[in-house]
């Protein structure tokens, strides 16, 4: 029975696209005088495991995974070329609110 638990979830992948992740942090990339620093992606030690397991189902279906936090919104995506793309995010707030 384990066997075809392993088997079912390594070709069916898992149903969660959205995960909430209250310690991921996105740092953008940056222009220093002489080179470029790549965008960095940081998770607490504890979620890592839980988003490599979602994210390995995820590449199975090809399907995207979005993670969301207080900080950050970041969805890996699968495709044919590895690629970054950095937005902006825009939030509108009612007048009154801080």
């Amino acid at each position: 029975m384990n066997d075809a638990i392993q088997k079912g979830s390594e070709t069916e992948g898992p149903n969660t696209g959205f995960l909430f992740n209250d310690q991921g942090t996105w740092k953008p990339s940056q222009k220093k005088l002489f080179k470029q620093l790549p965008a960095t992606v940081t998770f607490g030690a504890k979620q890592v495991n839980t988003i490599r397991k979602v994210l390995q189902g995820r590449a199975v279906k090809k399907e995207p995974l979005r993670l969301v936090g207080n900080e950050a919104k970041v969805v890996f995506s699968f495709g044919d070329q590895p690629q970054v793309m950095e937005k902006e995010l825009l939030v509108w707030r009612k007048k009154g609110q801080i």
